[in-house]
């Protein structure tokens, strides 16, 4: 073969060994954004991640069909490997190298101003902390239910639906605010792969609702089937769904939500970066109806109101953390000022909104707080208190620790107002998740706890406490709509009994003036003292005929 000849193939060999190079590098791509669908943009990191891995792919591909066609005059020196093989490492090891750089020079390090900057914090006052509370007069709006008793009752509801609990599992849960209510809310996913291609055709049947005030739940039928979701596959997957729709933007967490007519959303948040890569912080939402799929961008600031969940409670807390970690910017050796979350969150129903709260306290992690912060979970609105006292987890334990004896479990508590005074107050489960009682914990003192079965009596035991602790809340003030207040009574006991409720014992007393009194007997083991004819006074409150006694003595 001539020397020409040999050129000429050559020149043929290196332009099949870039097409080749290219094909791979284009379907390997192809295939990593079907697969994991990263945002095709400059500063995300799954972007970089994804070409490197493509480059490198495409390289090896590129070698292999050298190899088997014995055409090695297009190697590169000992390498074995193509020379556009060879260009494609290089460019891999340049962006590689690129990430680096751009990872480091995102970094706080260079950029502890940013990273505080993310979020506004506006610093109001005590009393505008008790005003913007959800007081203990609208006890329907106090959601002390978590997650894992919702949970219980959700896979109840579901257990009854045979056809359903089959094929389908209940997703993750969401506080969302329906009808001016908190509520809790999950919908159901497919099982498994299989699964998902026997009933693909007619979507996901429905969610789980689960009210935290009522320990109520039921089974929503959606109209149409959710079609599109996390747990579906190929193009009904949310996600690849929605990136297809926006292949440029960077997505954060999602959630389920019903709008004001009952339809139902997934709520994709979208995120902007404030460094080169990194540091990222929500600048809107997509709104994906689940049947049908329709999508429609917002911005923040023009997401519909009806929307509750767009910042979540773990991006709130990362916000916080960060802005009070760089108050005197990176280098602060003496940790001066630095402050932080309590690494936990609940959420309050104001009006239509939902709100996530968490304390704040200093960098010692001590067990007090230093304030609270209230944010708007779908504006990112913050507010800081600065009221100090006790921590959530402190609350939690005083709240264990009245009834040790039973080894109940407390959940992470709420605030409300009680009287214009800041409280915790949560429930005390026993080891099956069951709510047994109700605690109520004062947030400056958390030795002014009470512990009963019901709620009203809760608060009016713990109004009784804040008296004797000559706080302000007032004992002749109605406590709730119902204008219950505490009344004193004097009379000789005329007949007792102990009897069981629900695993619960009460003492009854019957007095000479007719009325019958009842007081759980863990709260007062006294009253095995009292016998009949004694002359006791009792201070009670008196609701829908039921007289519950706060406290009862000889009287003298």
């Amino acid at each position: 073969m001539s020397i020409i000849n040999i050129s000429r193939q050559e020149k043929k060999e290196k332009i099949l060994s870039w097409i080749i190079a290219i094909l791979s590098f284009v379907i390997v791509y192809g295939i990593i954004f079907y697969v994991t669908c990263p945002a095709i943009n400059f500063r995300e990191f799954d972007f970089y991640i994804g070409i490197i891995i493509a480059l490198v792919a495409a390289a090896f591909i590129s070698g292999m069909f050298a190899y088997m066609r014995e055409r090695k005059v297009y190697y590169t020196a000992n390498t074995g490997i193509s020379i556009s093989g060879a260009a494609f490492v290089g460019i891999a090891a340049v962006i590689a190298l690129l990430l680096v750089v751009l990872i480091a020079v995102s970094s706080p390090l260079f950029n502890a101003k940013r990273f505080r900057n993310r979020i506004t914090v506006v610093e109001k006052s005590e009393e505008e902390f008790s005003s913007d509370l959800p007081s203990i007069n609208d006890i329907n709006k106090i959601a002390l239910m978590d997650t894992t008793s919702a949970s219980k009752l959700g896979d109840r509801v579901l257990g009854t639906l045979t056809d359903v609990v089959s094929q389908f599992e209940v997703d993750n849960y969401y506080t969302v605010e329906i009808q001016g209510n908190p509520m809790k809310i999950a919908p159901l996913k497919y099982g498994s792969f299989f699964k998902w291609n026997s009933n693909k055709k007619t979507g996901i049947p429905g969610y789980v609702l689960v009210n935290p005030i009522t320990s109520e739940a039921e089974f929503v039928k959606v109209e149409g089937g959710i079609n599109y979701a996390p747990s579906a596959y190929f193009g009904k997957d949310l996600i690849r769904h929605i990136r297809m729709k926006y292949p440029t933007k960077i997505f954060g967490d999602y959630t389920f939500q019903v709008d004001n007519d009952g339809n139902v959303y997934w709520i994709i948040t979208t995120l902007k970066k404030n460094t080169a890569i990194g540091c990222e912080s929500p600048e809107g939402a997509i709104l994906c109806n689940a049947v049908n799929g329709n999508c429609e961008y917002y911005a923040l600031s023009d997401i519909p109101e009806w929307v509750d969940l767009v910042f979540s409670g773990e991006m709130i807390e990362e916000l916080y953390d960060d802005y009070g970690r760089y108050v005197h910017g990176y280098i602060n050796f003496s940790k001066k000022g630095i402050t932080s979350t309590t690494k936990d969150y609940g959420y309050i129903c104001v009006g239509s909104d939902i709100y996530v709260y968490t304390g704040i306290t200093s960098i010692a992690a001590d067990e007090s707080n230093l304030g609270f912060i209230m944010v708007n979970s779908r504006t990112g609105e913050y507010s800081y208190y600065p009221l100090s006292g006790a921590e959530e987890y402190s609350a939690m334990s005083a709240a264990e620790g009245a009834m040790q004896n039973y080894g109940y479990k407390a959940s992470f508590p709420s605030l409300v107002n009680v009287n214009g005074i800041p409280t915790y107050i949560c429930v005390l489960k026993d080891s099956n998740n069951l709510v047994k009682m109700y605690a109520m914990i004062n947030v400056k003192n958390y030795t002014i706890v009470s512990v009963e079965t019901t709620l009203k009596e809760c608060l009016n035991s713990y109004e009784k406490a804040l008296a004797n602790a000559g706080t302000s809340a007032n004992l002749d003030k109605p406590s709730n709509n119902e204008g219950t207040k505490i009344l004193k009574d004097t009379f000789v006991i005329t007949n007792i009994q102990y009897i069981n409720v629900e695993g619960n014992t009460y003492v009854y007393l019957k007095g000479d003036n007719g009325k019958v009194y009842k007081q759980l007997f863990s709260k007062n083991e006294k009253l095995i003292l009292l016998e009949t004819g004694d002359k006791v006074m009792a201070e009670y409150t008196y609701d829908e005929d039921i007289i519950s006694v706060i406290s009862v003595e000889k009287a003298k």
